[in-house]
């Protein structure tokens, strides 16, 4: 009798080791197959070399800063030699070391040429002038930004729409080309 109180104890005990067992064994199976499911789809959805949180670029000719790239996150594609921004914001200095601010919601840096294209959201302010538009180029040989979509420009006084823009950052001359409107609040003379 003793013998058999023994022989149940300790197969029960068996028992729910080997329950233990096998639940410990199943968890970590399921916990590698769910990592490696993960990774495989980080990998499927973002082919980056690397991915910046708070990136910064300067971009200086003959000693002299032109631009100024900041974003909330950036993606490079060293293979592709671009890099993907999101949350833009960027300075850029025209000739007489006036400041462009620029933001937009994403974008593309050519790491080559230096090129940038943004879209979303484009807010571009010039001293005492804002252009809003959908998406804005900046060409870094030439030192312009333009746009071939529709571009606002308001200042305190004015207001200027056009179908396309482009603003020479080495003259100070910006280009509308259109259906050029504008609209101009009296201005009380004295």
């Amino acid at each position: 009798m003793k013998n058999r109180a023994r022989y149940k104890k300790t197969g029960i005990i068996a028992i729910v080791l080997i329950a233990v067992l096998i639940v410990t064994v199943f968890i970590r199976f399921r916990m590698q197959s769910t990592t490696a499911g993960n990774n495989e789809d980080k990998q499927a959805s973002s082919d980056a070399a690397m991915t910046i949180n708070r990136f910064e670029h300067t971009a200086t000719r003959d000693g002299r800063k032109e631009w100024i790239l900041k974003a909330a996150s950036a993606q490079i594609y060293s293979d592709q030699n671009r890099v993907a921004l999101s949350d833009i914001e960027m300075t850029l200095f025209a000739s007489d070391e006036t400041e462009v601010k620029l933001t937009a919601e994403n974008g593309e840096f050519e790491t080559q040429s230096r090129n940038i294209s943004v879209h979303g959201s484009v807010t571009a302010r010039y001293p005492g002038y804002v252009l809003r538009t959908e998406s804005l180029h900046y060409q870094h040989e030439l030192h312009i930004l333009y746009s071939k979509q529709k571009v606002i420009i308001t200042g305190e006084s004015i207001r200027i729409s056009a179908d396309s823009a482009k603003l020479e950052l080495t003259t100070d001359q910006i280009i509308l080309e259109g259906n050029v409107q504008a609209w101009m609040d009296p201005i009380e003379q004295k």
